[in-house]
């Protein structure tokens, strides 16, 4: 018989490592997210679109959910159905 998990963290509780790391950094007024976009901006800036890409793309997972790819239905084959072709 399983046990049921008790005690912990609540779902979605920072634990005390990124907690720390979050209070040093608004201490020392960086904000990643901020310095993450000015250096995109300059990269695309000085035609260096590999980096201003890379860069866009990491900010883009904060701003939207990554999609799972979704399975074709019309294209499954259908389970259990048996075509007979009976010649009149």
């Amino acid at each position: 018989m399983a046990r049921k998990k008790s005690g912990g963290r609540a779902a979605g509780t920072r634990n005390k490592r990124s907690l720390k790391v979050a209070e040093q950094l608004e201490e020392l007024g960086c904000d990643p997210i901020e310095a993450l976009a000015t250096i995109a901006k300059l990269a695309q800036a000085n035609n260096d679109f590999t980096l201003a890409a890379s860069i866009y793309k990491e900010l883009a997972g904060y701003c939207a959910a990554k999609l799972r790819p979704v399975e074709d239905i019309n294209m499954a084959e259908p389970e259990g159905i048996r075509v007979t072709i009976v010649d009149a």
